[in-house]
């Protein structure tokens, strides 16, 4: 391990299941290959400032709203396209010091995901057609910047909170972001 965990256990995002993440089980399951995580350390602070914990899935279709989303973007099944799933990235984990938030970081670790999205899809040749994340309430609007959409249904129309929220970004939509906020192109 490349880091000392008593600077884990210091993390604090203001969300205690992101905590309880970082703090107990990021090392677990990377020593046990589940779960990639990613660590943003400021030296001068001797502090983590953000993670992410990514890993390979998949993104079932599971509902009519579905369809008309992945009909626009991949071949589906004509006689029963509900049920039918394909190759993803998950975004697990992603959390900010409470104290660095609201200073970019987050859309700097972004930009960093994805780029090692992008390595993963265009240099190492691993197929996959989106990335998803359960979004925690509080974490919605952050990954709507991003262009992530409501995976299952449109939540926009419920009014009740609830745990978390299913989303998703296509991986074409993806490459367009980071190349707009990086201004380096993938080809």
């Amino acid at each position: 391990q490349l880091i000392d965990l008593n600077i884990l256990n210091k993390f604090d995002c203001g969300e205690q299941i992101v905590n309880d993440f970082i703090r107990n089980r990021a090392c677990i399951y990377e020593d046990q290959n589940l779960m990639s995580t990613t660590i943003f350390y400021d030296t001068d602070k001797k502090m983590v400032v953000g993670f992410y914990s990514i890993s390979s899935s998949i993104v079932e279709v599971k509902s009519y709203y579905d369809v008309k989303n992945f009909n626009e973007k991949v071949s589906m099944p004509e006689e029963n396209p509900l049920g039918a799933s394909f190759p993803a990235i998950e975004i697990g984990w992603f959390g900010v010091s409470i104290e660095m938030q609201r200073r970019t970081i987050g859309t700097s670790m972004m930009v960093t995901l994805f780029e090692d999205i992008i390595r993963s899809r265009y240099i190492h040749n691993i197929g996959f057609s989106d990335v998803i994340v359960s979004a925690l309430p509080g974490a919605v609007e952050f990954y709507e910047q991003f262009g992530f959409r409501y995976l299952h249904k449109d939540f926009d129309q419920f009014g009740q909170i609830e745990q978390s929220y299913p989303m998703y970004l296509d991986l074409n939509y993806l490459t367009e972001i980071y190349e707009k906020e990086t201004g380096t192109s993938i080809y």
